[in-house]
């Protein structure tokens, strides 16, 4: 339980609407939110894709060095989310991340994920970021948000000791 704790202490988590399954490869295209999201983390793709046969295992180096990726639900909600329409399964999916939300040292909400304020105000450690969406970049309103969370290595430039690939 001690080394759990000490891992929450050190971890940036990640939470977003739905994240997809992990995918076979790490060849990303443009339009892929994940490869902004591993860019804004300072990921070297080319080192990852010739250091891991997998992506599952670069994943989890992650989540061993703080890095780790949470749904805000585990139910398919479709489209936007609706309080009216959603609030059963936002709380049942808030109470399953809820202890790791309080004990980790900073989290990221992206995009719908933000509405977890529906079931606990956000503390000083949660950050609201337009989510890494390529259309959010190139909307003239939004672009501004997008760069500040999604361009490469935005993230780690605001969180300098994260780990990210021990090649790298």
């Amino acid at each position: 339980m001690e080394v759990y704790q000490d891992w929450l202490r050190r971890t940036l988590i990640l939470l977003n609407l739905a994240f997809p399954e992990i995918r076979e490869s790490l060849q990303l295209a443009d339009n892929c939110s994940g490869l902004h999201v591993l860019q804004s983390l300072g990921t070297n793709l080319e080192e990852v894709q010739a250091s891991y046969s997998k992506p599952k295992d670069y994943f989890l180096e992650l989540a061993a060095n703080g890095i780790a990726f949470l749904n805000l639900s585990y139910h398919y909600i479709g489209e936007k989310i609706v309080l009216r329409d959603h609030r059963t399964i936002l709380a049942e999916a808030y109470e399953f991340n809820r202890q790791i939300l309080k004990q980790a040292e900073r989290a990221i909400l992206c995009g719908e994920a933000s509405k977890q304020k529906w079931n606990a105000p956000l503390s000083s450690t949660q950050y609201i970021a337009i989510h890494p969406d390529i259309r959010n970049r190139n909307h003239p309103r939004r672009i501004d948000k997008w760069n500040a969370w999604w361009q490469p290595n935005a993230i780690k430039g605001k969180f300098p000791s994260l780990i990210i690939h021990r090649n790298g």
